[in-house]
C-alpha cells in the first residue's frame, strides 16, 4: 500500500501548488524518491542485510511532513495566501528522500560487509 499511497499523496500536493509551474515536477520526483526508498529496502533485505526502516525520510516522516503541510495549507487558504507550504514540504521531501537513500544504501552495504 504504501507504494501506492505515497505516489497518490505526493503527486497530488505537487499538483495543489499553483504557485510554481513546476511544482507538478516536484511532486512526481518526491513520489519516485518515496517508492524508491521502498524498493532500496527490499532490495538489501533480498540480498541478506536487515530490513532497513530508518530515515531522515522514512514514510512515516513523510507522511507527518505532509500532514502538517496541508494544515498549513488550510491556514493559508483561509487567509488567502498562495499554498507555499506544499511547496516547501515537497522540497523538504526530495532533499530527505535522497539523504535516505544514501543512508539505507550504506547501511546495507556496511551489513554485507561486515558478513
Amino acid at each position: 500500500p504504501d507504494r501506492i499511497a505515497d505516489p497518490i499523496i505526493l503527486i497530488a500536493a505537487g499538483y495543489a501548488v499553483t504557485s510554481f509551474s513546476w511544482a507538478s515536477t516536484l511532486g512526481w520526483s518526491a513520489a519516485l524518491l518515496a517508492v524508491l526508498t521502498a524498493y532500496i529496502r527490499t532490495l538489501s533485505a533480498s540480498i541478506g542485510a536487515p530490513a532497513d526502516f530508518s530515515g531522515p525520510m522514512a514514510k512515516q516522516h513523510r507522511m507527518a511532513v505532509m500532514t502538517l503541510a496541508c494544515i498549513i495549507t488550510a491556514i493559508e487558504s483561509l487567509l488567502g495566501g498562495a499554498p507555499y507550504a506544499l511547496f516547501f514540504a515537497l522540497v523538504i521531501i526530495n532533499i530527505g528522500c535522497i539523504a535516505t537513500l544514501v543512508n539505507r544504501t550504506r547501511n546495507a552495504y556496511n551489513a554485507l560487509e561486515q558478513k
